[in-house]
């Protein structure tokens, strides 16, 4: 059999070199293309940072080039051992961890991804690969969280001089009750509604990006009271600007949909999210606002 031709760009197989350029043809014009460029880059990205991975693990395989560019090098993998015994609560979201990381590459759009997954039982291993589309790395953000622990902060912005290595040690957050009611909306159509509340970091001020769901069991009484036993992230340096955000469902346009809730209290910034406090003084007052989370 006639092996396929390899594109000399990429190294793969002209196929899959074809089917990606025409899927993502008309970059400069996006409604011609038949799906989007980020489709196209979500499916190829992992093709080709195994390639990489492989070229420079064994160069010597048959069928690949010989000739490796020393920058190409893929950097250090991203390693964070997680120890067993981390605590659990009673409702699923306290049985998972969440990770939240940003890769950045020169000629490359960063690449921002989310991994939630189960509390293991024996020590474990969160492993990132430092490439995007074949291309090495050059800078990494990470936020991970376990419940009712300290959030783990990594910042590299150069990943050729990083070793890779971390460790996660869970250090325990004090809890709070915190104590909210819903002023009556027509969004919400009379009904009780379960509340979520997330810790929100947007990371315009260039710190890592995180939304982790702490809860999505709080249920309002008839007067729309609702209480959240919840982590104190104030105590929490790394949770930096962080926010907590409210939101439920609502009957929207015939349809039910996320319906966000907007604090209307002194410690609410202008978007209506709370600040990170050990102690809101009170009952917290929240309007709903017909647009999703």
């Amino acid at each position: 059999m006639m092996p396929n031709p390899v594109n000399p760009s990429t190294g793969l197989p002209s196929i899959f070199f074809d089917v990606s350029r025409n899927l993502g043809r008309g970059r400069d014009y996006p409604d011609d293309a038949p799906v989007s460029q980020s489709l196209v880059d979500e499916l190829s990205n992992p093709v080709l940072n195994l390639r990489q991975r492989l070229l420079y693990s064994n160069p010597r395989l048959s069928g690949l080039p010989q000739s490796l560019d020393p920058a190409g090098a893929p950097p250090p993998d991203f390693k964070l051992k997680i120890p067993a015994g981390l605590d659990s609560g009673d409702n699923w979201f306290d049985e998972m961890i969440s990770a939240f990381y940003t890769l950045s590459a020169k000629g490359k759009q960063d690449e921002s991804l989310f991994d939630r997954f189960d509390i293991p039982k024996e020590p474990d291993t969160f492993l990132i690969h430092t490439l995007i589309g074949g291309r090495p790395a050059s800078s990494l953000q990470v936020a991970f969280y376990a419940p009712g622990c300290q959030l783990k902060i990594v910042q590299v912005s150069d990943l050729s001089a990083y070793s890779g290595n971390e460790s996660f040690e869970c250090i325990k957050l004090p809890k709070i009750t915190f104590t909210g009611q819903i002023i009556s909306s027509n969004l919400l159509d009379g009904k009780t509604h379960k509340i979520e509340i997330r810790l929100f970091n947007s990371g315009e001020d260039g710190s890592p990006y995180f939304d982790i769901t702490l809860t999505d069991e709080a249920i309002p009484d008839e007067n729309g009271v609702f209480h959240a036993e919840i982590p104190d992230f104030s105590h929490d340096p790394a949770s930096g600007s962080a926010v907590l955000r409210f939101s439920t469902e609502g009957y929207l346009d015939g349809a039910w949909a996320p319906v966000k809730l907007i604090a209307a209290d002194g410690a609410a910034n202008s978007n209506g999210d709370m600040r990170l406090m050990s102690n809101y003084g009170g009952v917290v007052t929240f309007h709903a606002l017909s647009n999703s989370r």
